[in-house]
């Protein structure tokens, strides 16, 4: 079993460095652009999610008969057992710690975007009140442009 857990973990690994890999090249595609890139990013991300949950759910397989309250739990039980090969021990510390780094990036990218939108909606509000001050109409029935200057419109 030991040999089946260490080659899921290796998987795994392969598929969290992708992972990392994307959110990386997603960060710089939000801090440069194109951002039309940013729609195949997320296509990308989703299939190696499933492809993260899939290897997930055959570690769990393998290691239904151990206890534990949560697949991570059972995971590091059957690791302080004594079948687990410092191999494996190596590769689950690993994963856990480029888990939390992909975790990390993605909030962060998830915060950019945010910020992105915000930023986006400003400006958007901003040109649709200079759109409305624009379609105003004169005294002559003409459209007129609004200065801003109560003093220079009226005169």
């Amino acid at each position: 079993m030991s040999q089946a857990v260490e080659s899921l973990l290796s998987k795994e690994l392969a598929a969290v460095d992708q992972f990392l890999e994307l959110l990386g090249e997603e960060q710089r595609v939000l801090q440069e652009g194109p951002a039309e890139r940013l729609r195949s990013l997320g296509e990308e991300k989703l299939a190696l999610v499933d492809a993260l949950n899939r290897l997930e759910s055959e570690r769990e397989q393998l290691l239904a008969g151990t206890p534990g309250p949560s697949n991570r739990a059972r995971m590091e039980s059957w690791l302080a057992g004594k079948t687990a090969t410092p191999a494996c021990r190596a590769q689950w510390a690993r994963l856990m710690e480029r888990a939390g780094e992909a975790r990390r990036l993605h909030t962060l990218n998830a915060e950019m975007v945010n910020s992105l939108l915000r930023r986006t909606g400003e400006a958007i509000d901003i040109l649709m009140q200079r759109k409305k001050e624009a379609a105003l109409y004169g005294s002559d029935g003409q459209a007129t442009e609004v200065t801003g200057s109560r003093i220079v419109d009226s005169a």
